[in-house]
């Protein structure tokens, strides 16, 4: 662990936008910091609320995720291994207002392997959503493999892993 008490003397890791795919990490300094981030869960919203979580009880599975609970107005899931920690909801919006995608927003959850982001965009698209990149390394000479899909609200998500 690095000694955060003077930070300018910290290594960064820097974030770069790559060819319209993805975030990747550019290492300063050469050598990792841990990095405690405080995003708690994320939440997207839907207009059709029995569809979303029909589409994503299929899908999240193949990403070690399932349902956790089921309200009227939200759905929440979590990793297989910490079931006590909801990091996904699917939500109708409290405003009553229809739902939209955000142009530039997406969710990415992080796979255990580049077998898991297979498997979630495949079925992905077998349950309906559309490619938004199919499964790859990105930057082509890295180790980060991505693959990206739409679901029918229009929301982005991506599954990806950061090792073979």
């Amino acid at each position: 662990m690095v000694d955060t008490t003077d930070l300018k003397s910290v290594p960064f890791l820097e974030y770069q936008f790559e060819s319209g795919r993805g975030y990747q990490n550019i290492l300063k300094n050469k050598f990792y910091v841990q990095c405690n981030f405080m995003l708690g869960f994320a939440t997207i919203g839907t207009n059709n609320i029995q569809e979303s979580c029909k589409f994503y009880d299929v899908v999240l599975p193949s990403i070690g995720m399932k349902k956790i609970i089921t309200t009227e107005r939200y759905i929440g899931y979590a990793k297989n291994n910490n079931v006590e920690k909801i990091i996904f909801y699917l939500m109708i919006p409290f405003n009553k207002e229809n739902s939209t995608s955000g142009n530039g927003t997406m969710i990415a959850f992080l796979a255990n392997s580049r077998l898991e982001v297979d498997n979630f965009h495949k079925i992905g698209i077998e349950q309906g959503a559309a490619n938004e990149g199919l499964p790859g390394l990105r930057p082509s000479d890295s180790s980060d493999y991505y693959a990206y899909i739409r679901d029918f609200d229009g929301n982005k998500i991506c599954a990806y892993c950061t090792s073979n």
